[in-house]
């Protein structure tokens, strides 16, 4: 469990979680320990998130989203209303609370490497383009205001990048500097997921159809960065293809799916290069915060390696 968790969790807290969706606490199985604690309880996943790292209303502002996606058809876990037919249950006082969501339990399987193919690649494009177009018809509640993407928890990362002879963060500066001179134009620049990747999303077990999940970090930013984050993740995905080959591969077929939903110039695309390397910026300095307190495993030094390595290939693709 993360270490900024622990001062305020105990069993109960589990336990009344649960009364509120009649599970019984004793059969919660912990699928994940970071910055919240992720519980599968037969049919339903309930999602704990405490106070000091993400407000209520930041979450009710995401589950709004959510739900609006859900109701024009898009494949995403539900949310699930309370006994009490609400849609957060709050555990705690006013000061110092977990915020309890109930979500659907996907029936799926992760991908596999089988199924890591153009094919799917096109699938990721068509879910992408989808969000990307439905979204925009979303009317926000006038009482929300959704964060951008430098005003989002990980944003901050950026205060915790290696201070060496790699100048990390004036080359984050000098990335946030050129992208605040983006133009914002709402066919540009909306609510995106900004997380899509191969654990946040099953595929069905009959027709291997994506079913997306874990909005969490949803914020406003450039249709693009969402894309550049699909990208990334998509690299990650334990295969032994070449990068630099893997890449331009990956998009032709993801743009086949994402254009037969939605339209980005051309002159958006070439921005891509540069949102990858910003987030390699924001793993190098998120990654410490989520393993704070651990003994780094071999699996954890490999990947942070990974991040490293990354971010010289980038920045020399790039000439920066």
């Amino acid at each position: 469990m993360n270490e900024a968790l622990k001062p305020f969790y105990n069993e109960q807290v589990l336990k009344e979680a649960c009364q509120h969706y009649s599970l019984d606490s004793t059969t919660a199985q912990l699928l994940k320990a970071n910055f919240n604690l992720v519980y599968a309880c037969n049919d339903k996943i309930l999602r704990l998130s405490h106070s000091t790292i993400r407000p209520k209303e930041e979450i009710l502002m995401e589950l709004d989203w959510v739900m609006f996606l859900c109701d024009q058809g898009l494949p995403i876990a539900r949310v699930l209303l309370s006994d009490q037919q609400n849609i957060t249950e709050q555990i705690g006082d006013q000061t110092n609370y977990f915020t309890v969501v109930c979500f659907e339990k996907i029936i799926g399987t992760r991908v596999i490497e089988e199924q890591w193919t153009n094919t799917h690649f096109k699938k990721l494009g068509e879910i992408t383009g989808q969000l990307h177009r439905i979204g925009q018809t979303y009317q926000e509640r006038p009482d929300f205001s959704y964060q951008h993407w430098d005003e989002i928890p990980e944003y901050n990362s950026y205060k915790h990048l290696p201070t060496d002879d790699r100048n990390l963060l004036d080359l984050h500066d000098q990335l946030v500097e050129e992208f605040q001179s983006y133009p914002k134009t709402t066919e540009l620049y909306g609510l995106i997921h900004y997380d899509i990747h191969h654990g946040n999303y099953l595929l069905t077990e009959n027709d291997l159809r994506l079913i997306l999940f874990d909005f969490e970090m949803a914020s406003k930013s450039w249709y693009i960065n969402d894309v550049a984050t699909v990208l990334y993740y998509a690299c990650n995905f334990p295969t032994n293809e070449n990068l630099d080959e893997f890449e331009p591969r990956f998009l032709q077929h993801f743009w086949e799916g994402y254009e037969s939903e939605y339209q980005l110039p051309n002159s958006e695309k070439e921005k891509i290069p540069k949102f990858l390397l910003y987030r390699d910026l924001m793993l190098c300095g998120h990654l410490p915060l989520i393993w704070k307190g651990q003994t780094p495993t071999p699996s954890q030094i490999k990947y942070k390696n990974s991040v490293s390595e990354s971010i010289l290939r980038r920045r020399r693709n790039l000439g920066l």
